[in-house]
C-alpha cells in the first residue's frame, strides 16, 4: 500500500477525473502485488533465514512450558535437516497456514507437486524425529 501511494505522489501527469485516478491507483496496486508474488525473493526464501525468528519464539515460550518448547525446538531442528523443497512446503503449510494452492503460487510449482512434496516431507520428518535419520 505504501509503495502504491509513493508512486501516486511521484506521478506527474494529470488525471482525467476521479474515476481515472481511482482506476490508476487500483492498477498500480494490482501490478505491485503481482510483482511481489513472482519476485525471486519471495519464492526462494529458505527456512534457514527464518530460523532466528523461530528460535526467538521458542525461547520466549520456554518460560511457560519447557517440554513444549523442547518439542518445538526438536521439530525445527528436524525440519531444518530436510531439503529445501520439502522444508519450504511443510513450513508454509503447517507454520504459516497456507493452502496447497497458495503454496503452489508462491513457490511457482504445480499444485500436485506441492501435495507430493508434503507427503514425502512428512515421511522424511517422521523418520528424522523417530530414528534420527532421513527416510526416503
Amino acid at each position: 500500500m505504501q509503495e502504491t501511494f509513493l508512486r501516486y505522489a511521484q506521478h506527474d501527469a494529470p488525471f482525467a477525473g476521479e474515476e481515472h485516478k481511482r482506476a490508476w491507483l487500483l492498477r498500480v496496486a494490482t501490478n505491485l502485488c503481482k510483482d511481489l508474488l513472482k519476485s525471486a525473493a519471495s519464492r526462494n526464501e529458505s527456512l534457514d533465514s527464518l530460523r532466528e525468528d523461530t528460535q526467538y519464539d521458542v525461547e520466549d515460550e520456554s518460560a511457560d512450558d519447557g517440554s513444549a518448547a523442547l518439542e518445538r525446538s526438536e521439530l525445527m531442528a528436524a525440519l531444518r535437516s530436510l531439503d529445501d523443497k520439502y522444508r519450504l512446503v511443510l513450513y508454509l503449510t503447517y507454520y504459516e497456514g497456507y493452502t496447497a494452492a497458495q503454496v503452489s503460487k508462491v513457490l511457482g510449482m504445480p499444485e500436485n507437486t506441492v501435495y507430493t512434496n508434503l507427503s514425502r516431507g512428512k515421511k522424511m520428518l517422521r523418520g528424522v524425529l523417530e530414528h534420527g535419520k532421513r527416510v526416503g
